[in-house]
């Protein structure tokens, strides 16, 4: 929702015992990433790894232009995380958070994936 440069966004998903999901609040426009920042750390990767059933790991190229970024003013996490990310992931993430920021986003091409040698 967009309010007079105000932004709100919520994501939930349901798991067993209810609703899980993260909430943010940001303020004004976004702005260009700033070279070894955090939010640039996350959002410039450009490679991706996914383990398959038989152990094996493929490697696939992920393309999309920078994105902008806006810094939240107020975020937070809401449900039962141990269940979608185990209890010690989990129990870290029932904090509040250190940091938030909402990218902008974009199309994004996936090329087709390789499998690595030797895993």
């Amino acid at each position: 929702m967009i309010d007079g440069g105000e932004r709100h966004a919520r994501y939930e998903w349901r798991e067993p015992g209810g609703w899980t999901g993260l909430s943010v609040h940001t303020r004004g426009e976004p702005r260009p990433l700033v070279r070894g920042e955090e939010a640039e750390f996350i959002t410039e990767h450009y490679w991706g790894y996914t383990r398959q059933r038989d152990g094996s790991t493929i490697e696939y190229r992920v393309e999309h232009p920078s994105w902008r970024v806006w810094e939240a003013v107020e975020a937070s996490v809401f449900g039962n995380l141990d269940v979608t990310y185990g209890a010690a992931f989990g129990a870290v993430l029932h904090g509040a958070p250190r940091s938030a920021f909402v990218a902008e986003g974009s199309p994004v091409a996936v090329y087709r994936p390789a499998r690595l040698s030797g895993t």
